[in-house]
C-alpha cells in the first residue's frame, strides 16, 4: 500500500474463524489509500456491505443455536485507517492539485506571450529559432520550478500541510511537467495570430484540463471517451503523482509518467519547429 502497488489492504486477524464460532467479537483491519478522498470510497462502501452481510449470516446462525444467543449485535467490526490522509482533510486532497494548476497557467501564459511577441516582432528570426527557444526554456522553466518549490515552502511551513516526498523525486516530476506544458504553450503561441485568441485558448484550457486530469474526477469513474481525453492532457501525468508524493512520500508511476512527459515534450519541439517554418513561409 505504501509503495502504491495496491489501493486497499484487508487484514483478517489470526483466529478469526475460531472467535466467530465461539461468539467472540472480531475486528477486521481495513487500510486504504486516503490521498484521494473520492476514490477511497469505491473500495470502502462495498467492503462495508460485505461485513454487514457477513454479520447478518452470523446473526442467523447464532439465533438458530439452542439457548440464549451470546453473539454480540455487531460480531465483526471494521477498523478503517486512511493512509496518507488519516483525517480525510479536503485541503490535503485539493490544494496540491490547485497549486500545480496555478503554476501551469502562469507558466503557459507568460511563455506563450513571450514566444508570440518575439515571433511577430521578428526577433526570433534574427536571433535564430533554437537559440531563442533554449534561452526561454531555461528561464521560464527555472522560474516556474522556483515558484512551485516556493509554494510548497509556504503551504508546508505556514499552513502545516504535509509533504513527505523527496526533493529529487519532486524535481524530476516538476521539471518534466513544466517542460511539456512550456512546449505546448509554444505550439499555441505559433499557431494563433493574435494575442487575444491565444490568451482565450490558454484560459479556457486550464479548467477542463484539471477537471479531466483524473485528480478530482477519478479515472476509474470516467466513461471511456473521457478517459482517452484524460490521457492526452499533460497534467494527468503529474498532478496525482504530485499529491501522492506529498501525502504518501512516493508515487508508484512517477518515473514512467516523467518519461512520457519528456517524450511528448520532445515531440512538441518538433511540432514547434514545423509551425515556425510554416508561419515564416506564409508570412
Amino acid at each position: 500500500l505504501q509503495e502504491g502497488r495496491t489501493d486497499v489492504v484487508l487484514i483478517i486477524p489470526a483466529g478469526f474463524a475460531r472467535d466467530i464460532y465461539t461468539d467472540q467479537p472480531v475486528s477486521v483491519g481495513f487500510l486504504t489509500n486516503g490521498s484521494n478522498t473520492l476514490q477511497q470510497g469505491y473500495a470502502m462502501v462495498p467492503m462495508q456491505a460485505v461485513i454487514s452481510n457477513f454479520g447478518a449470516v452470523c446473526a442467523v446462525r447464532s439465533a438458530a443455536i439452542h439457548g440464549v444467543p451470546l453473539l454480540p449485535a455487531v460480531p465483526v467490526q471494521l477498523s478503517i485507517r486512511m493512509v496518507g490522509n488519516p483525517t480525510q482533510s479536503y485541503a490535503f486532497f485539493y490544494l496540491y492539485g490547485v497549486m500545480l494548476t496555478a503554476a501551469q497557467i502562469g507558466l503557459m501564459v507568460s511563455f506563450a506571450l513571450s514566444v508570440h511577441g518575439d515571433f511577430h516582432n521578428h526577433y526570433m528570426q534574427r536571433r535564430g529559432f533554437w537559440r531563442t527557444l533554449l534561452v526561454k526554456e531555461l528561464f521560464y522553466n527555472g522560474v516556474s520550478l522556483f515558484s512551485i518549490f516556493m509554494g510548497l515552502a509556504i503551504i508546508t511551513g505556514g499552513f502545516q500541510m504535509p509533504f513527505h516526498g523527496g526533493i529529487k523525486d519532486t524535481f524530476i516530476l516538476c521539471i518534466s511537467f513544466t517542460f511539456v506544458v512550456t512546449n505546448l504553450a509554444g505550439i499555441l503561441a505559433l499557431y494563433f495570430r493574435t494575442e487575444l485568441a491565444l490568451v482565450q485558448c490558454l484560459v479556457f484550457y486550464t479548467l477542463p484540463a484539471f477537471m479531466l486530469s483524473g485528480y478530482i474526477w477519478p479515472e476509474i469513474g470516467m466513461m471511456p471517451l473521457f478517459q482517452w481525453i484524460s490521457w492526452l492532457i499533460p497534467i494527468h501525468y503529474a498532478a496525482i503523482d504530485f499529491r501522492d508524493l506529498a501525502l504518501l512520500g512516493n508515487a508508484a508511476g512517477e518515473y514512467r509518467h516523467a518519461a512520457i512527459l519528456v517524450g511528448v515534450g520532445i515531440l512538441e519541439l518538433s511540432i514547434m519547429k514545423g509551425l515556425y517554418y510554416c508561419q515564416n513561409r506564409c508570412a
